[in-house]
């Protein structure tokens, strides 16, 4: 076990959290290789409607790669008929039906649950639109970027830290442009914290961990990207859209 503990190559920020929070679930899945059994369900639970959404904010704002995105875009997206509608289809046929992503229309068969969680991701991914206008104009960078980078650690050996950054862009924060690091959370509530120190400490009810993600994603961008401008994180818990909830 030990060797298998020496072959581990890379952590993202899921990991490092599980083995903040619990160690022996580090060990069983990432040492020991324990896994869980896929279930096959026609339902969608929380981990595949986060995906869903996801992939519908990816196709929207690949578009928008390298452009000004005002709020008057984002208010033609939510105005324009169908449009949201047919980015969730899109999205829903990609992630849970598997059908191919170069097709010209989506029309999925949708049963009765997948039908609510289909009108429920098109009403988030709307609210999520509307708080975005809130920092237009922006300039989009990226979406769903995989970004990995070498991390030195005490003993002299290396390791990969990295993940899936959801999207990063340009904007203005008090008269300065910052490279905002937004991350969506389709399946928590906002969190507080006190401390950097507190996003480390497992005895702490109710761990900060998204923070710590936060964090995390910004110094795997800086690291990677080497960027001029100030780099600043951005939780997007979706479930709380047009409220205030910008950790910079």
């Amino acid at each position: 076990m030990t060797e298998k503990l020496k072959k581990l190559n890379y952590l993202s920020p899921s990991v490092i959290n599980k083995y903040i929070d619990c160690p022996l679930q580090f060990y069983l899945s990432k040492v020991a290789e324990f896994t869980e059994d896929d279930e096959l369900t026609e339902g969608v639970d929380s981990s595949m409607f986060g995906t869903i959404f996801h992939k519908a904010m990816e196709l929207i704002y690949t578009e928008y790669i390298g452009r000004l995105v005002t709020a008057e875009d984002l208010q033609t997206l939510i105005n324009k008929k169908n449009c949201i509608t047919d980015y969730v289809d899109k999205a829903f046929s990609i992630e849970f039906f598997h059908m191919p992503d170069n097709l010209e229309t989506y029309h999925p068969n949708y049963n009765g649950e997948q039908l609510l969680n289909k009108y429920v991701i098109i009403d988030y991914v709307k609210n999520q639109l509307k708080y975005d206008m809130q920092s237009c104009p922006m300039t989009i960078l990226g979406v769903e970027k995989k970004m990995k980078i070498p991390f030195e650690l005490n003993d002299g050996s290396t390791i990969l830290i990295g993940g899936i950054i959801d999207r990063y862009e340009r904007v203005r924060i008090n008269g300065q442009n910052v490279i905002r690091i937004s991350d969506y959370k389709t399946n928590a509530k906002a969190q507080k914290t006190v401390t950097l120190e507190d996003t480390f400490d497992s005895t702490k009810s109710g761990r900060a961990y998204n923070y710590l993600q936060a964090l995390y994603y910004c110094e795997v961008f800086t690291r990677h990207e080497n960027p001029k401008e100030p780099v600043s994180p951005a939780l997007m818990y979706i479930k709380t859209a047009l409220s205030s909830r910008d950790f910079r």
